[in-house]
């Protein structure tokens, strides 16, 4: 059975209810590519967040998913690995633009690289989750260094239980294991901090999601600190106080 939304009702609502989850940690404005920029870049979202000193830049390509409730037929290889029912989504490689190996190639630089896809195919059910805020929370994440590559012109997917507990990406089986958000934070590695990252990326999210025009030629000789205070001051009449702790 098909979704009965849209992969576009499903990437929209995901976004706000990300924004809302992670305003607090959020770096500047999320970046969602054109479909274009998609087609170059692989990903849907990207999302910088700044979590216990560090940064953690996340990349998500959304799918949504068939639901199948046979183990018979064209649904047996499917459910012998992942049981019945299942999600199928269908992975683009060579012979449908190439996404998947242009998101492989990203996940070789970034760790924080998934297929995000809903447990749930019924509108009623996106509209629950919805209103919950909970629409994340009942979608997978699958780690896109933790899949192959593909190097043929056949037909990809991925199967996953109806629980997100399996998956397994076709065409030759492979299983791999889904992900939940809390899952990721916590096997992080933990970035030592530096300050003068964290604002470097602040700044350069602020005048890229605003397009801001500072009008002050001494602006490049400033130091980080002092060009915060000026973007700060300047659009939203805060300033950055910096304290250490012994």
């Amino acid at each position: 059975m098909k979704a009965e939304f849209s992969e576009r009702q499903y990437e929209q609502l995901i976004n706000s209810e990300l924004i809302s989850k992670w305003s607090a940690v959020l770096l500047g404005i999320p970046e969602y590519p054109t479909p274009q920029e998609e087609m170059r870049l692989g990903y849907d979202a990207k999302y910088k967040i700044f979590e216990n000193k560090s940064v953690k830049t996340f990349y998500l390509q959304y799918k949504i998913s068939t639901y199948h409730d046979s183990y018979l037929g064209a649904a047996a290889k499917y459910s012998a690995q992942v049981g019945n029912p299942f999600y199928l989504t269908k992975v683009r490689g060579p012979k449908i633009g190439n996404q998947h190996n242009v998101l492989r190639i990203l996940g070789n630089k970034s760790k924080n690289v998934y297929y995000c896809a809903p447990k749930f195919y019924k509108f009623l059910d996106l509209n629950t989750y919805f209103s919950s805020n909970t629409i994340f929370d009942n979608s997978i994440l699958i780690s896109i260094s933790k899949l192959p590559d593909i190097n043929d012109v056949k037909s990809h997917s991925i199967a996953y239980s109806e629980d997100g507990q399996k998956t397994a990406f076709f065409s030759k089986p492979v299983d791999v294991k889904s992900e939940s958000f809390e899952e990721i934070i916590e096997k992080q590695e933990s970035l030592h901090f530096k300050p003068e990252i964290i604002f470097a990326e602040v700044i350069e999210s602020i005048e890229k999601g605003m397009n801001l025009r500072i009008d002050n030629t001494d602006f490049d000789k400033l130091s980080i600190y002092g060009k915060i205070n000026l973007l700060l001051n300047k659009y939203i009449g805060a300033k950055l106080v910096i304290t250490y702790e012994n």
